[in-house]
């Protein structure tokens, strides 16, 4: 298969479209209950729908058929007619499972919801396309001076990307609304995610580990990810004040000029660049099974730099 980029969007769309297929597969596992049982608490979702008189709007992202949000009914109980949950994701497949409620086709960097609409954002597991496509810039017999241009320009790109997604979460989150993140636990601590999100509007009140039943771990195998403990980190963070628009430009032109600059790196065949070289080898992967697995540790991705900050060694993306 021959894969050809025009413009950065190209390369997004790629990512997207040779993500591993058994992400949902790790989503919709029961065995991640827990982290979503967890998150669900830690959010304060039943005292604040208890005591309010009006719908509380709550936006699942990458939420698939809905698990979050089911888990979020059940919690609420007999209040739950209070509650309406936005299931938002980009696979109409996943959200054609699921019942009830708002299922909207969309993606984390541009949600079909309005401003200070949401009294909670949720992005539990949020998928990071790029990280994989490092991933397998790593992996690739390639000169090592290309290599390591290109991974320092995917870098970037994640860390813009990182930040428009929370910004977008902030954009749609009313005025001291909580969003509620939770990922793999890889290092990341309370201090670290904080100076990752930078000068965001964002504050993180809480920071908590849980560790699942074993059986999860095979499973994010498969999805491609060596993990060797099921420890999942989740983070309690609150809005506060700020103008969003100047952040947001600044991510996007740093988002699209990274990418830009990646796609310019030729490859080992004339005529292609490295990054086609990438998504067509990704591309073959989807018909392997299981698909290659690759091992993250903090020593492997500690040169992310979120908002201008210096690398920190206890800090991975703690999305995808």
């Amino acid at each position: 298969m021959v894969v050809k980029l025009q413009q950065p969007d190209d390369v997004v769309v790629n990512a997207q479209k040779f993500y591993p297929k058994e992400f949902h597969k790790v989503a919709e596992s029961s065995y991640m209950d827990d982290m979503y049982i967890k998150s669900a608490l830690m959010s304060g979702v039943r005292g604040y729908v208890k005591a309010s008189k009006d719908v509380v709007n709550i936006a699942d992202i990458a939420g698939g058929s809905g698990r979050q949000g089911r888990i979020i009914k059940k919690l609420v109980g007999e209040d739950s007619e209070k509650v309406a949950v936005h299931e938002i994701d980009i696979s109409r497949a996943e959200l054609g499972k699921g019942k009830g409620d708002d299922k909207i086709i969309g993606d984390a960097k541009h949600l079909p919801l309005s401003d200070n609409s949401m009294d909670f954002v949720f992005m539990n597991n949020v998928p990071l396309p790029l990280l994989q496509v490092r991933n397998y810039v790593i992996s690739m017999k390639e000169d090592i001076g290309k290599k390591k241009v290109a991974l320092k320009l995917l870098e970037k790109a994640i860390d813009a990307q990182y930040s428009l997604f929370l910004l977008e979460g902030v954009r749609v989150l009313k005025e001291n609304g909580v969003m509620m993140l939770g990922a793999k636990q890889v290092g990341q601590s309370s201090e670290g995610l904080q100076k990752s999100v930078g000068d965001l509007p964002l504050k993180i009140e809480k920071f908590e580990v849980v560790e699942l039943e074993k059986g999860v771990v095979p499973l994010w195998k498969k999805y491609g990810v060596d993990i060797e403990e099921p420890r999942f980190g989740i983070a309690y963070l609150r809005k506060k004040g700020g103008d969003i628009k100047e952040a947001t430009d600044l991510y996007e032109k740093r988002f699209k000029a990274s990418l830009k600059k990646v796609m310019g790196i030729p490859g080992s065949e004339e005529g292609k660049s490295m990054i086609e070289e990438v998504f067509e080898k990704m591309k073959r992967a989807q018909k392997m099974k299981p698909g290659k697995s690759f091992k993250i540790q903090p020593g492997d991705v500690n040169s992310f730099d979120v908002g201008g900050h210096e690398p920190d060694t206890d800090w991975v993306p703690f999305l995808g």
